[in-house]
């Protein structure tokens, strides 16, 4: 399991890194979406990166577990059931499975950070932002718990988008190499 646990730091730091990169603009589409499209204007720096420690950490959160989660059952489950007649290889089909399941549990642990995220970022440019426990207490009260779990079916169905490209591309790979 060490290298599982190698390739989710590996692929959390990434993505925390560009998600670092890329807050401000992501603020924008947010403010924009829920404001309407002056939502954005006038908004500073301090506004734009407001949460910015909060979506790192949920970008790490999320990408540790998918690609360690993608590691630990290629290695426990595929390699040791179908890894000798490859050369170890998945096949296509097998990557897109299990990419899908692997995503689906990533998503579902990461959805309760997701849902408070969008909650307190979009209310970032009003007179009395929320913080991250104030959006969750909103939230909780509105919906129970099944409120973090808002767009969770949805999320699912966006997880095949990378899916379907890990999948093409390693259907590619293996006609290209043959």
């Amino acid at each position: 399991l060490l290298p599982s646990v190698a390739e989710g730091l590996a692929g959390g730091l990434a993505a925390t890194l560009a998600k670092a990169c890329v807050f401000p603009l992501e603020s924008v589409r947010i403010l924009k979406a829920t404001s309407g499209p002056d939502g954005a204007k006038g908004a500073t720096l301090a506004q734009l990166t407001r949460g910015i420690a909060y979506a790192c950490a949920e970008s790490f959160e999320y990408n540790f577990f998918a690609w360690g989660l993608y590691l630990a059952m290629k290695k426990l489950w595929f390699e040791p059931r179908y890894g000798a007649g490859r050369g170890g290889a998945m096949s296509p089909l097998a990557a897109l499975v299990v990419g899908m399941v692997t995503g689906t549990i990533a998503l579902g642990i990461d959805s309760p950070f997701t849902v408070v995220q969008c909650k307190f970022m979009s209310t970032s440019a009003s007179p009395r932002p929320l913080g991250a426990l104030e959006a969750a207490a909103v939230i909780y009260k509105e919906s129970g718990l099944g409120g973090f779990w808002r767009g969770y079916k949805i999320a699912i169905a966006k997880n095949l988008d990378p899916t379907i490209v890990f999948y093409l591309v390693s259907l590619m790979k293996d006609r290209l190499g043959k």
